[in-house]
């Protein structure tokens, strides 16, 4: 039946059919990053705990702020990341299952499947 179907045919992939996700996910990061930063920069700001008899800080912590992160704008590029960087692990993970089958002679799809679900674990567990 598999032999006999005209409608089949090989499929090559070479690496230039495979730029273009690649290239709109890392450009999209980028465009994301480069916006939160300059709509809301990181400054470290130091707030002392404590002082001694003197004067001197005796106890102190610092940390990185952002002079919007009272108006929560940060939970927005977050989520926006999130989703863009979930969705192409997820269609990754859908890709490597589709082609499981395949002799790996010809692709390395299972390991590229154990190294993307390897990938979503630490994705869910960093959540």
């Amino acid at each position: 039946m598999i032999h006999n179907n005209n409608e089949m045919s090989l499929a090559v992939v070479t690496n230039i059919n495979s730029m273009p996700p690649f290239v709109f996910v890392t450009l999209m990061n980028t465009i994301l990053l480069v916006l939160w930063t300059f709509r809301s920069p990181l400054m470290f700001n130091r707030v002392v705990i404590s002082e001694d008899e003197f004067e001197r800080v005796s106890e102190s912590y610092g940390r990185c702020t952002s002079e919007t992160s009272e108006n929560r704008e940060w939970i927005i590029y977050l989520a926006v990341l999130s989703l863009l960087n979930s969705c192409a692990l997820v269609c990754v993970n859908i890709q490597a299952f589709l082609a499981r089958n395949i002799s790996s002679h010809f692709a390395e799809s299972k390991y590229l499947f154990i190294a993307m679900i390897s990938t979503m674990q630490v994705l869910f567990i960093g959540i």
